[in-house]
Formats: structure tokens, C-alpha cells, sequence
């Protein structure tokens, strides 16, 4: 069902831009945001491309090469990866870039050990995530 929601939505296409409060939420929309639980935007694909990058997903993130654990090391994350029937890994069609990010049990595991660790923080308008200076830091040391 998200899936279906997801397709309407991307053929609406974005509303105009009409104030300086409009662009700012849009560029912190495509700079980092969560997507339902896991974490999406330019961030969430830099993510995604990296650990397809080390060998540590499928280059179609349909699933992990390796244990977890070795994902949240790659990153310097601890992950904590809820017990469920969802996917552990799946890709998720971002829609600004059009390409995808990592959806699944791992992608909410991603988006939440970067809010415990304090490298990203929600912003109270809307879905985006504002990076931290200890975040941005992080990203540097991994290249993102």
C-alpha cells in the first residue's frame, strides 16, 4: 500500500515555491528526511551507495552481503534491528533523486542509531533531519 501512495505521489509533482520558509523546508526535505521509519534524501542515498560501495549490500539493496553488526561497524553505528516480519533490507524509490535508499528493518535501524548518536536531529516542521556538527563530522570521516 505505501508503495501505491508513494507511485501517486511522485506523479503530483512539487508545488511552486513562493517563500523563503517554502525553499528553506524544501532543501532540508532533499538534504535529509525520514521516509516513514528509515532514513531518506540526499543522505539516505550517500548511505545506501556507500555500503554498496564496501561490499556490505546488494547493489539493488534486495539484501545485506554481511551480519548487521558489520553494517553498524562499517559506519561506526551501533544498530539496533527490530525482530519482525518486515524485510530486513529492501531498496525504497527516494523522490527527489529518483534512486533508492534502504527501507526495511535496517533502514529504521540506520535512521534511529543516527538520531541516538546525535549525528542527525528531526526538525519540528516537517519529516526533514537536520545534521549535527558531530554528525557532519562523522560524514566527512566516511566521505558522505
Amino acid at each position: 500500500m505505501a508503495e501505491a501512495v508513494e507511485s501517486v505521489l511522485r506523479l503530483t509533482g512539487e508545488p511552486p515555491v513562493t517563500s523563503w520558509a517554502t525553499s528553506d523546508r524544501r532543501a532540508a526535505m532533499r538534504r535529509a528526511r525520514s521516509c516513514y521509519d528509515h532514513l531518506a534524501g540526499d543522505l539516505g542515498i550517500a548511505v545506501a551507495d556507500h555500503l554498496v560501495e564496501q561490499g556490505l549490500l546488494d547493489e539493488d539493496l534486495g539484501s545485506a552481503r554481511v551480519a548487521v553488526d558489520e553494517v553498524g561497524s562499517a559506519l561506526g553505528l551501533p544498530l539496533a534491528v527490530a525482530e519482525s516480519t518486515r524485510p530486513l533490507v529492501r531498496g525504497c524509490l527516494d523522490w527527489t533523486a529518483r534512486r533508492p535508499h534502504v527501507a526495511g528493518r535496517l533502514g529504521a535501524a540506520l535512521l534511529q542509531g543516527m538520531l541516538d548518536a546525535g549525528w542527525v536531529a528531526r526538525r519540528s516542521e516537517d519529516r526533514s533531519l537536520r545534521i549535527t556538527p558531530v554528525g557532519a563530522g562523522r560524514l566527512d570521516q566516511l566521505r558522505l
